[in-house]
């Protein structure tokens, strides 16, 4: 019985002290925002936490959208999967432990912890899970 106490105050502890507020700042990198409206092709997606990489399936075209208006549109062959607002944030990076570009998805009911760090390199969009062991996301420009 100890035992078990003693293992539930330390989950306790490890849980309380790894997940911290982001301070969200609300300044924005205008470049990066100008850069990431227009449509995006779904390349690859990365699990740190199992190294499991998964690639585009040929014959399935995923793309997402973002407008300059702040909404998105999430396909699959032409069909909406999903849609709505989002928003790019200055927080912090888990990984740098500096401010950095975060992409929110619906940012009215998704909580600033939830967010992807974007960066922009040539035609390539990278979107980060902000926490250890996510995932990785690569898309690339539609011309």
């Amino acid at each position: 019985m100890k035992l078990l106490i003693y293992l539930i105050t330390a989950i306790t502890l490890f849980a309380a002290t790894s997940c911290k507020k982001q301070t969200v700042i609300p300044n924005i990198d205008q470049q990066i925002e100008q850069q990431l409206v227009g449509k995006w092709k779904f390349e690859s997606l990365f699990f740190a936490s199992t190294h499991t990489l998964y690639v585009a399936i040929p014959s399935q075209l995923d793309i997402v959208e973002f407008k300059a208006d702040h909404k998105f549109v999430r396909s699959t062959n032409a069909e909406i999967t999903q849609q709505g607002n989002y928003d790019i944030v200055q927080a912090k990076s888990i990984f740098t432990q500096k401010d950095d570009n975060l992409l929110r998805f619906n940012p009215q009911s998704v909580p600033a912890q939830e967010t992807d760090i974007i960066s922009i390199k040539g035609d390539t969009l990278t979107m980060s899970q902000n926490v250890y062991d996510g995932y990785v996301s690569k898309f690339s420009k539609v011309k």
